[in-house]
């Protein structure tokens, strides 16, 4: 259940940039962005979960915790300033 809702949030997400800066054509497009790569890797694989019966999730759950790092990667570096 709550991976249905996590997929439309993170769909609503890809929609929504989707829209407002384009999909690829452009110089800063949705897919131009690798982390926004990765946001459509796991996506499009949780879709495909849904309508097939997969025996083994191992490789598609990597992608889905990879997802995770983009909220690391926005974090700035805090350096610590030396006397």
């Amino acid at each position: 259940m709550f991976i249905y809702i996590f997929l439309a949030i993170y769909t609503a997400e890809m929609v929504i940039k989707t829209i407002s800066k384009g999909f690829i054509l452009n110089k800063y497009t949705y897919l131009r962005n690798p982390w926004n790569w990765l946001d459509f890797i796991v996506i499009t694989s949780g879709y495909a979960t849904i309508g097939m019966d997969v025996g083994n999730l191992a490789g598609l759950r990597t992608f889905r915790v990879l997802r995770a790092l983009k909220t690391v990667s926005i974090m700035p570096d805090f350096k610590i300033n030396q006397i």
